[in-house]
């Protein structure tokens, strides 16, 4: 297999662990009695610390010779964890195997994202495709995990994340060497720091979408939970899940062929606006048809916003500090995030569907932020 080939392997197990954890995670965590707020708590410990370490760690996964040792310790360490859930009872146990686990998986994201954009920068590919692939697979998870949730329970549901986070360690283990010996020997000998990070043109965009993500990451967080309440089963859940992940792969494989149709920040501003508009239809509760519709819009209120800054950072970063600015970029996402999921957790349990009214404008002030960066900058970074 090429190095590519195994790049698109590894991308299209990647997203199976985190398809059957986190579609159906809040009614595996409502079904062991967890509260909404004790769901949250499960949500945003895993942020936190990756808020206090998440840069740190990829300042050293840059400086390593390579980046696959990090990517494949942090897939056993995933697979370790999940399989702890399988002895895990009560909410402090919970606590610690999600904990392992989300953390693991955070840390992998962003290094995963930096090798894969420094490998397609030499013309091998595009970020787009193996975000596509990733997708595919987690459709893929979503369907079969639903099924078997609703056919044999949690039971089911569990053995399922285990198989799909150890099949993710043994693919990480084919992962190829990403930097050459060039790389290695252009590596700075001192950290890069913040203030590279910090430049106002790629942070401000940065951060819009940071805040219009904190709204994605509570819809995912509680939308099985939310779903139920309504009387949907685990199958009907699937499909719309699935139907917002038909739309991310779409959206990511035809990125590369509009991504210069328009300045990257005003995609960002599109996600945003479109995102208001789909949070302010879900505060109604509306019938299945509907929500079919709207899932339909996922893939402009996720994958583009997601692709758009990505695709930013990797205009503007060498592959000096290319996991260090994603780690960063992870991080602004996932600060406004914890705020986000651990303030509406306990704001569901009370609102209902009319949390869905603080996200339409969560999302709004996003794109009200991308919009601003593209005005103030767009004259003199035009990208």
């Amino acid at each position: 297999m090429t190095p590519y080939a195994r790049v698109l392997a590894f991308f299209a197990i990647s997203y199976l662990p985190v398809a059957a954890l986190h579609a159906y995670a809040g009614i595996w965590l409502a079904s062991h009695g967890l509260t909404g707020f004790e769901i949250s708590v499960v949500t945003t410990l895993p942020i936190i610390i990756i808020l206090l370490t998440n840069v740190f760690i990829g300042q050293m996964a840059d400086k390593a010779r390579d980046w696959r040792t990090t990517i494949q310790i942090c897939a056993l360490l995933f697979a370790l964890f999940t399989v702890g859930l399988n002895w895990a009872n009560g909410f402090w146990s919970i606590l610690l195997c999600f904990t392992g686990a989300q953390v693991a998986g955070f840390i992998m994201g962003p290094v995963s994202d930096a090798a894969a954009l420094h490998l397609t920068a030499k013309g091998r590919g595009h970020i787009g495709t193996l975000r596509g692939t990733a997708v595919t697979g987690y459709i893929i998870a979503i369907f079969l995990t639903g099924w078997a949730t609703k056919n044999y329970g949690n039971t089911a549901f569990l053995a399922l994340a285990i198989t799909f986070a150890s099949l993710r360690f043994a693919t990480s283990l084919l992962l190829p060497k990403f930097k050459t010996d060039e790389d290695v020997k252009a590596l700075p000998q001192t950290r890069v720091g913040f203030s590279v990070l910090l430049r106002p043109f790629l942070f401000w965009p940065l951060a819009a979408w940071a805040v219009m993500n904190a709204a994605v990451t509570f819809f995912s967080t509680f939308l099985a939970l939310h779903l139920s309440k309504q009387g949907l089963d685990a199958a009907t859940i699937s499909w719309l899940i699935a139907t917002g992940a038909v739309t991310e792969v779409v959206v990511f494989g035809a990125f590369r062929k509009f991504e210069r149709a328009l300045d990257l920040r005003l995609f960002i501003v599109i996600s945003g606006v479109v995102s208001a508009l789909r949070w302010l239809v879900m505060s109604t509760e509306p019938g299945l048809p509907v929500l079919f519709a709207l899932q339909a819009f996922h893939g402009i209120t996720y994958a583009l916003g997601f692709v758009a800054s990505i695709s930013f950072i990797a205009r503007h970063t060498s592959s000096s500090e290319a996991a260090e600015v994603q780690s960063f970029f992870n991080v602004m996402q996932l600060a406004v995030a914890v705020a986000a999921v651990t303030a509406l957790g306990g704001v569901f349990d009370w609102l209902g569907a009319g949390t869905f009214l603080i996200m339409a404008a969560i999302s709004a002030t996003g794109a009200a932020i991308a919009f601003g960066a593209w005005l103030a900058y767009g004259t003199t970074h035009n990208t």
